[in-house]
């Protein structure tokens, strides 16, 4: 497993740095879901335990996740700031999607009790709100922008008017991470100059779309 991690860690940071080359990131992208994903099937395959769970552990499992869905966060990020992103929508959409779900069960690994309820100390708060390290916070934040940039691309007509459904359902999903994300960066965590401006803005954007 470590292995895997390590060769597909490699291929990402390559990915990244050539910013998703538009002739080969697909393929690339996909081999390193389908490493990731095999890996976890032989797991399951040989050994006595009924869950990924109990056999990879939790650090493991929300590892994987996370590494699939922040691929996915800087595809995204990457073609926002390229004229290509109308020549690949079908898989900026899907990539979107899939995205925030890998993170959103990345963030369900540990099923915090509650979100942003009275605690006796800062640690516990944060725990409360499935906050257990700083990547579950950049979890929050980047499903809540892919939430964002989802509802944009639809409000800009560059998705099919039946996804008007999965837009209003980004709002809401991506809302519940940003709102998150604040009450942790403007709560315990505000001594530590997380960036609270953009989310912000992503919650008001997406609060508005909702009231029209």
């Amino acid at each position: 497993m470590q292995l895997v991690l390590d060769y597909t860690y490699v291929d990402e940071t390559v990915l990244v740095d050539e910013e998703f080359p538009q002739d080969t990131c697909n393929t690339r992208i996909y081999n390193i879901r389908e490493l990731l994903d095999e890996v976890c099937e032989v797991a399951l395959q040989c050994r006595p335990f009924p869950t990924l769970l109990e056999i990879l552990g939790t650090e493991l499992v929300e590892c994987i996740l996370w590494r699939k869905g922040a691929l996915l966060y800087m595809y995204c990020h990457t073609l926002q700031s390229q004229d290509r992103l109308k020549q690949e929508l079908a898989q900026y959409k899907k990539c979107l999607e899939d995205g925030v779900n890998f993170l959103e069960d990345m963030l369900k690994v540990r099923q915090p009790s509650s979100s942003c309820q009275p605690a006796p100390d800062d640690t516990m708060q944060l725990l409360n709100q499935g906050i257990f390290s700083d990547t579950h916070l950049l979890a929050m934040i980047y499903a809540g922008e892919m939430c964002y940039w989802y509802s944009c691309a639809q409000e800009r007509g560059l998705f099919h008017q039946d996804d008007q459904h999965d837009s209003f359902t980004a709002r809401h999903r991506g809302l519940k991470h940003l709102n998150s994300y604040l009450c942790a960066v403007k709560g315990p965590l505000k001594t530590l100059n997380w960036n609270a401006e953009k989310a912000e803005h992503y919650v008001s954007y997406l609060s508005r779309g909702l009231q029209q």
